[in-house]
């Protein structure tokens, strides 16, 4: 139920529904149904291309897919590398992917077409490090995961604009330095890892242009210039991702406001409106309360002048009192006598 709508409908560049395409992956999914195993294979041939296309590169060997039903299935320092909140992993260095069956959801980015095309996308820049001239030369691991989740088009972790701009406007956002070479561990700090890289990689595509931000890159691994910095003010004197990290931080500080706004659009709301509820509420309160005490007052006057009326009806009777004969006797029995009359 959940492999049907990512595997049959999108059928873009690379055809995730084309079935005449031939298959580059490699399926590693030993007690799934030949069916299942189909369709996986679909996607990921699908979302690889997808990556390749993003990042201008075509990986040069095929790619291995590990898929299980549940995370429990996979042993050793394959399950260890499953967290709780993980579906699946890469490993780019072998060109490998992991993915496990029962953490995928409905709705991104934990659903199958995100998951692969995330996980393809650090596959796609691992087999373009190789080109690097030594092992000191590796992509950053803000600009892997910002890529990946800009590509997929869904942010990892849920990490959310408000937290962001909280953290812009009191000078709390993590440097891209210190997620060159790995994410915090802590659960809090790695969804705004995930989130901060998002964010720029965003905002750098917007401004610098996707073409430039990998020429850059390659430029680097290819030893062209000395840091990434110099390589893409090489291309662009009036850029460097130092200067772009500073400008998307205060940029951070004005947009994240108006996203907060936003996405708490209702929320703020209600407290706008609380105040205005509260005076009209007092004013209908104070209606009511004259309201009542002119129906008080009316019945006062009411009972006064209902007293008053008996008051002058009895002085009446005492200053003319009528001559009034009371007859003993029966009335049905003078009933029936007036029938006979008649």
């Amino acid at each position: 139920m959940l492999l049907a709508p990512s595997c049959g409908g999108s059928t873009g560049q690379g055809g995730m529904g084309d079935d005449s395409a031939a298959s580059r992956i490699d399926m590693d999914a030993p007690a799934l149904s030949s069916e299942l195993r189909q369709s996986i294979e679909r996607a990921a041939n699908w979302a690889l291309t997808r990556a390749e296309e993003s990042i201008r590169h075509v990986v040069g060997r095929r790619v291995l897919v590990r898929c299980r039903a549940r995370v429990d299935d996979y042993l050793g320092d394959d399950r260890n590398a499953f967290r709780s909140w993980t579906v699946a992993y890469a490993r780019p260095e072998r060109s490998e992917l992991v993915l496990a069956l029962d953490r995928l959801r409905p709705d991104p980015p934990d659903d199958l077409e995100s998951v692969l095309v995330h996980e393809m996308v650090h596959v796609v820049l691992g087999d373009l490090e190789r080109s690097a001239i030594d092992d000191t030369r590796v992509v950053p691991r803000w600009l892997h995961e910002g890529l990946a989740q800009v590509v997929a088009g869904s942010r990892y972790l849920g990490g959310d604009d408000e937290s962001l701009w909280y953290r812009a406007k009191t000078d709390q956002l993590m440097s891209l330095s210190s997620l060159t070479s790995g994410f915090p561990n802590d659960d809090e700090l790695l969804r705004v890892a995930y989130a901060q890289s998002s964010s720029f990689l965003a905002w750098l595509d917007g401004r610098v242009g996707r073409d430039e931000i990998l020429a850059a890159l390659r430029s680097w691994l290819h030893g062209d210039a000395v840091n990434l910095d110099a390589a893409l003010a090489n291309l662009d004197p009036q850029w460097s991702f130092t200067l772009a990290e500073g400008l998307w931080a205060e940029d951070l500080k004005t947009f994240g406001l108006f996203a907060l706004l936003r996405n708490s659009c209702f929320n703020v709301l209600i407290l706008l409106a609380l105040p205005l509820l509260a005076i009209i509420l007092y004013k209908r309160f104070r209606r009511e309360q004259r309201a009542s005490a002119r129906l008080d007052r009316w019945e006062a006057d009411e009972e006064r002048r209902r007293l008053a009326r008996i008051a002058i009806a009895r002085r009446r009777l005492e200053a003319d009192p009528l001559d009034i004969e009371f007859v003993d006797s029966d009335p049905f029995t003078d009933v029936e006598t007036a029938h006979d009359d008649v």
